[in-house]
């Protein structure tokens, strides 16, 4: 049926919130960015959270035109 939406994606868009801000933004960010990682790896991060939040909206748009 055009124009739905899927009712887990607005509860997928919270959880991927709340697991951006825990891996990218609180004192596990400082902890394993300090265990020396390879330079890329918070790009990597980031590049992940945005590939996820780019699946989560395509849910959540309508299917029709």
């Amino acid at each position: 049926m055009p124009g739905t939406l899927d009712p887990r994606a607005r509860g997928n868009s919270v959880i991927l919130g709340l697991l951006a801000v825990f891996l990218l933004c609180t004192p596990f960010a400082t902890w394993w960015l300090s265990q020396t990682p390879p330079w890329y790896l918070p790009f990597l991060a980031w590049a992940v959270v945005l590939v996820l939040c780019w699946l989560v909206v395509r849910k959540l748009r309508p299917h029709g035109l």
